[in-house]
């Protein structure tokens, strides 16, 4: 199951918990009455997956049940977090 999850989403089971643990925080949200909220895990599955494959938004719904306009919306709030939370450890940017 693990190889078969790291051939998906093209990173370790232990780098995903590294990120839900580095990311929890900021992309936490609450539950409401009306649905349960996304968790961070799947978050960050749905971006690392866009990021790995370059699958449409479109194609991404149908492997993670989310609507597209939901999927655009995690995708780029998790890739400025990512951006944020680990740019001094992993990230060089040059402008």
């Amino acid at each position: 199951m693990r190889a078969q999850f790291r051939n998906f989403i093209r990173v370790t089971a232990e780098h995903i918990e590294y990120l839900i643990q580095k990311l929890g925080a900021t992309l936490t949200k609450q539950d409401i009455t009306m649905r349960n909220a996304i968790s961070v895990k799947d978050r960050i599955a749905v971006t690392l997956q866009f990021l790995a494959s370059g699958d449409s938004y479109s194609s991404l719904q149908y492997l993670f049940r989310i609507p597209v306009c939901t999927i655009g919306g995690i995708v780029t709030e998790v890739c400025e977090q990512l951006f944020a939370q680990l740019k001094e450890d992993y990230m060089k940017v040059l402008f």
